[in-house]
Order: structure tokens, then sequence, then C-alpha cells
């Protein structure tokens, strides 16, 4: 980041850090406008993650097109010396909830490759080729998520849910979500999914 990229989102950081309820819910154009003063800063990125992930897929167009422009920025400004941010798999879930399956599931790879393996990535993994059409693809993954955390019932419940679909004579699985047979998003479209939000990960 140059000095006069410093020197404005100094500024636009001190605005919203004294007004906590701008802070808490801050409006995607906000935090938008933010990240392009930052020249598409990771860590501003990662600060405002859940309200870009919220609002991306109702946002409008044009700002959405303003995330599918400057995302890829992110990624190249990103270093990776902070382990706990994991920045692929937040933009895997940006993208997954713009419904761009093949950017999404990249990033997931990436997030294990940088990161480490993990049953929630291989989860979503699983969620973006099933979300492809890529039925036993996604079986092998979501199988893969409960070989690494047995107790995982959204892994079991999937697993379930695919093997039916593969096979008719099996009796199909009760939708997961009206109309879909996905899980209902949160703020999003189709699928949602895995967000970490619960602990799973100590990002």
């Amino acid at each position: 980041m140059n000095i006069s990229h410093f020197v404005r989102l100094s500024s636009a950081s001190a605005a919203l850090l004294t007004s906590p309820s701008l802070f808490f819910s801050s409006h995607a154009g906000t935090v938008i406008a933010l990240l392009k003063l930052s020249d598409w800063d990771p860590d501003v990125f990662f600060k405002f993650k859940e309200t870009i992930l919220n609002q991306a897929p109702t946002c409008g167009n044009l700002l959405r097109n303003d995330l599918v422009r400057g995302v890829p920025r992110v990624w190249t400004n990103y270093y990776m010396m902070d382990l706990d941010k994991d920045i692929a798999f937040e933009i895997g879930r940006l993208y997954y909830g713009i419904r761009d399956y093949a950017n999404a599931l990249a990033f997931y790879v990436e997030s294990t490759r940088t990161i480490g393996e993990h049953h929630v990535t291989f989860h979503n993994q699983g969620l973006c080729h099933y979300s492809m059409g890529n039925l036993k693809v996604s079986l092998d993954l979501f199988k893969k998520a409960l070989s690494l955390n047995a107790e995982y019932e959204k892994a079991r419940s999937w697993i379930d849910k695919v093997e039916k679909e593969l096979n008719p004579m099996i009796p199909a699985a009760a939708p997961l979500a009206a109309g879909a047979g996905i899980p209902a998003p949160e703020g999003s479209v189709r699928g949602e999914p895995e967000s970490m939000k619960d602990g799973e990960r100590n990002l």
C-alpha cells in the first residue's frame, strides 16, 4: 500500500471505528469504498467479511461488479504471515454467495493447500461440486469431511442425500430446504457453505 492509500485508509478507518453503530452495521457500499481506498487490503476485507458476505448476494449489480473486479486484488495483496486469517476460505465464501461456484471451489482448494486440511473446507468444496452437478465428486468430499470429524453431522446428512440421489432405488431424502434441496442460505442464494462462525476453526 502506498502512502496516499495509507493516509486515505487511516481517515476512513477512523471514521468507522469512532462510530460503533456504523462499524457494526456498515452498508456494503461503505465497505467497498473503504476497500477501494485501501487498494483492496486483505486485512480490511477480513475485518468486514461478514458485512460483505451477508450483503453481496443482494447488494445490486454495480456493487457486486466492484467486488468481482476487486476481490482478485485482495488475494494478490495477501502475504501468508498470519495463518489465523484464512483469506482464501473467506474469498471462497464470497464467490459461493454470488453463485460463482468454480471460483469458490478454487479458493477452497487454495485454503486447503495454504492453511491445511479441515473438515469444513472439504464440506464446502463438496457443496461447490454439488451445485455444479458433480455429485460423485461431492460425495467423496463430504466423506472426506466426515473422516476428519466423525461428529460433523452436516457432512453425514449430505452423504445420505447424495447417495440417495445417485441411487434412485433408495427413497429420496427429505428436502434440506424448501424448493431447493440445499441448506437454506444465510443472506445468500442457494446453498450456504459452512462459515466456521461456530468456533470450528479459530479464525
